[in-house]
């Protein structure tokens, strides 16, 4: 499992180092195959290591990060997109201005490592955090039915 969780490392690093300017710069910048790469390969080692926690029996910190990694990711997808459609109309609130902030950083850390498959939709930003959440949902809930089925498991014992 500490080769799995390396290599998650590595390719997150790969990843989100790649897509730093695409995403920042998004409209203007002009994108191509090696960030969409970057961020599938990312994706693959995501799922797999998702799938290595739920097959083995892992120890219980396992899924725990992965479901609140997945739970933050997924919050923070949804903040971002939401703030931004607002954030015209309210741009001068301290605490809209302070949300967006923690929004951002999250679009930062769990968005931007997945910004290269923007090159095939070429969506808005906001709306491609919104799209993410597609990517996280169902770790959450993977890590949630794990779980149970161990809890299941021990009740029937």
């Amino acid at each position: 499992m500490r080769f799995v969780m390396l290599l998650l490392i590595m390719t997150y690093s790969v990843a989100f180092l790649t897509n730093v300017l695409p995403s920042l710069t998004y409209p203007d910048f002009q994108m191509n195959g090696y960030y969409l790469f970057a961020s599938l390969v990312f994706l693959v080692v995501l799922l797999g290591a998702t799938a290595a926690y739920f097959l083995h029996k892992p120890r219980k910190s396992g899924l725990n990060k992965i479901q609140l990694l997945s739970g933050i990711a997924v919050v923070g997808a949804i903040l971002y997109y939401g703030l931004n459609q607002v954030m015209g109309q309210v741009s001068d609130n301290m605490l809209f201005n302070a949300a967006h902030s923690i929004a951002e950083f999250l679009f930062y850390i769990f968005v931007m490592p997945f910004f290269g498959i923007n090159a095939l939709l070429e969506v808005d930003v906001a709306f491609f955090a919104l799209l993410t959440c597609i990517l996280y949902v169902p770790l959450f809930f993977v890590s949630m039915l794990k779980k149970r089925n161990k809890s299941v498991r021990t009740e029937a014992s």
